[in-house]
């Protein structure tokens, strides 16, 4: 029974080559299609993996903590320096200020928001 199956499997897998091989302009596309489609999703599942569920790059990512000012303003120059030398609850502190370029060169200028660390 089992060599039955076999036999019909290799008989349909010779037939699959010979079709191809008569319509080669169809195998050409159809090969294109499926490789375009597999690096096109290998592409988006690369991208969405390292962006989104690769986890940040410290070493307890729970205990980070934003301090600010009244609970919404940045906290000032002056005031980051004095906290960072006086504060002995944290191993290390870093502060971060918000930059907006315009990026210009193209058909219309665009405003940008970043971080300058």
């Amino acid at each position: 029974m089992k060599g039955l199956k076999m036999e019909s499997l290799l008989k349909d897998i010779r037939y699959a080559f010979r079709m191809m091989l008569k319509h080669r302009t169809f195998t050409l596309i159809a090969v294109i299609a499926l490789g375009l489609g597999i690096g096109a999703n290998t592409a988006i599942f690369s991208v969405v993996k390292g962006v989104l569920l690769r986890p940040l790059a410290y070493h307890a990512p729970e205990e980070l903590v934003t301090i600010l000012h009244d609970g919404s303003d940045p906290v000032a120059p002056a005031n980051f320096f004095d906290l960072k030398q006086q504060t002995q609850s944290f191993e290390t502190m870093a502060a971060a200020q918000v930059w907006g370029p315009n990026l210009t060169g193209r058909d219309q200028p665009e405003h940008l928001s970043g971080l300058k660390l």
